[in-house]
């Protein structure tokens, strides 16, 4: 827990920063408060593992990839310091796709996923929620790690379209521009939908591979990870919060009702698809209700199944593999 506790201030410092790299104009140095915040929650970090080392006398058990990190983290840093100097801040997507802020994604998603790995081979298949909420805490803030990495597709964070672009499309003198844009948005955002549905369902299956997780799990999974996107955009898109912990709590009420197991294929596959319908019908509703939309029904029914599918599909790659007797047949 108190790893998770560092890695939380490390990563709500990482989320402010990147609030600052969006919304700041006057980025000009690497030695800001913003990156202060940062990485002083690395060092806070880093500290605790060591010291955690150092009192064992070994690694702990499900820390070696913490280790790694840490490691790769501190010359990842000195990289983009020096990438900083070299070519200037970066603002919006480029932050989010500069090699060394890449380095640093990968290190902090090796530090922030030890405890959920450390659970893995230690914790009960049927925890209690005091039990398992240092695994819960470490894949929540790895999915919100990987989603601010994806701002640019998720639509949490950049779906502006809302009323307003209809209004930019109606000023448009060249009815083909006004088209094309349309269209491109539209692409952009389909990708988002599939992309977040793949970011949220998959730990959940993975942590169903391994435990009968205690109700509520769905919900932190969920909410943690809007909650933090929502604050990059100084929470504009705040009613998609209640949304997604909507989603999570229908999600939670599956987990209890079906009981999905990698074991179990059909019911497996049948929670991955309900899952992100229920997600983005409590997205779509909360749009249309706060800001209405230009997207169609095609397309909002489109996003629905399309989710779905791809949701079952991954159910299905994830499910227990079937064992091949000697016979060569499949048991």
């Amino acid at each position: 827990m108190l790893t998770m506790l560092f890695g939380t201030w490390l990563l709500v410092g990482l989320f402010i920063d990147g609030w600052a790299h969006t919304n700041l104009e006057t980025l000009e140095t690497f030695f800001t408060p913003w990156h202060a915040l940062f990485y002083s929650g690395f060092t806070a970090t880093a500290a605790w593992i060591v010291y955690c080392v150092q009192r064992v006398g070994a690694v702990p058990h499900g820390y070696r990839a913490a280790v790694a990190g840490l490691v790769a983290f501190a010359l990842g840093g000195v990289g983009d310091m020096t990438w900083h100097m070299v070519f200037g801040i970066e603002k919006d997507v480029d932050a989010l796709l500069s090699p060394t802020h890449l380095v640093l994604f990968a290190s902090l998603a090796l530090i922030l996923s030890s405890p959920f790995q450390s659970a893995w081979s230690t914790l009960a298949a049927r925890p209690t929620m005091r039990s398992f909420l240092p695994a819960l805490i470490s894949v929540s803030l790895v999915v919100a790690l990987c989603l601010f990495f994806l701002l640019y597709l998720t639509p949490f964070n950049n779906f502006d379209a809302l009323s307003e672009r209809d209004r930019f499309i109606a000023r448009m003198s060249d009815a083909r521009v006004a088209q094309g844009y349309r269209d491109l948005s539209i692409r952009a955002g389909l990708g988002g939908f599939y992309v977040t549905s793949m970011v949220l369902v998959a730990p959940l299956l993975l942590i169903l591979r391994r435990w009968q997780p205690p109700f509520g799990t769905s919900i932190v999974l969920f909410g943690v990870s809007t909650a933090l996107l929502s604050a990059l955009e100084e929470f504009k898109l705040a009613p998609l919060i209640p949304a997604a912990f909507a989603a999570g709590l229908v999600s939670d009420l599956l987990i209890r009702s079906l009981r999905p197991s990698p074991v179990r294929v059909r019911v497996h596959t049948l929670f991955a698809m309900l899952v992100p319908i229920s997600l983005w019908t409590a997205y779509f509703t909360t749009v249309v209700f706060v800001w209405g939309t230009w997207w169609t029904v095609n397309l909002v029914g489109g996003v629905l199944v399309m989710s779905a599918l791809a949701g079952g599909g991954l159910a299905m790659l994830m499910a227990t593999a079937p064992v091949v007797t000697a016979e060569g047949g499949i048991g």
